[in-house]
């Protein structure tokens, strides 16, 4: 019986399998992604045949490829790649940092993008903690330190006091329980509109 025989890739081709697997990198560090390729595709040469490239693959904080074999520059290029996205909107492509979620640990984002996805986190932590307080049936006040600020903005004036919230402390700004749960319709509206919003801007 004939059988093909299968070879390993070489260099030039595991740079078109990396360019193949083009759809399953973040929209904001595409171009990034495509700039490494061009740079790889520069460095072709026979004595780099059986240097193999593997990715690309995305993780937290950056987007990587690893190369098999000891080559200091094509090696340096994954390097770079790694540090441009680090640096880099995952979303959108703009500059960006390392930011925490309460939905995803860690992403790389721009503040215009971070800033509807922190807020609907919030949003969710705080909609939850009102929540249990109405369960447990015990009276809570958040002090304006324990409210994230990406929430502040979205309590209204009136409904913030000032006084004590505890023995030997000083006057801060405070929202009751009572106050909250008042808001809790128009809270848990916007959280909606922002879930909304995420959805439709991930993508297909």
């Amino acid at each position: 019986m004939n059988r093909t025989l299968q070879h390993p890739p070489n260099f030039r081709q595991s740079i078109q399998m990396l360019a193949e697997r083009a759809g399953s990198v973040p929209s904001g560090w595409r171009k990034a992604f495509d700039d490494t390729l061009v740079k790889l595709s520069a460095v072709d040469c026979p004595a780099r045949s059986s240097t193999l490239l593997s990715g690309p693959f995305v993780n937290d904080i950056s987007l990587s490829i690893v190369a098999k074999g000891q080559d200091s520059v094509v090696s340096g290029i994954a390097r770079c790649l790694s540090a441009r996205t680090e640096q880099t909107c995952e979303r959108c492509g703009r500059a960006g940092r390392l930011r925490t979620l309460a939905t995803r640990q860690v992403a790389v984002l721009c503040p215009k993008c971070a800033a509807p996805r922190i807020l609907n986190a919030e949003l969710t932590q705080l909609l939850r903690e009102v929540a249990l307080a109405d369960s447990a049936l015990l009276p809570r006040i958040w002090s304006y330190d324990q409210l994230a600020f990406q929430v502040r903005p979205v309590i209204p004036g009136e409904v913030w006091r000032t006084g004590l919230v505890a023995p030997g402390t000083t006057k801060t700004h405070f929202v009751s329980d009572a106050a909250l749960r008042r808001l809790k319709p128009t809270l848990e509206l916007l959280q909606r509109k922002l879930a909304t919003l995420l959805a439709e801007d991930e993508p297909a």
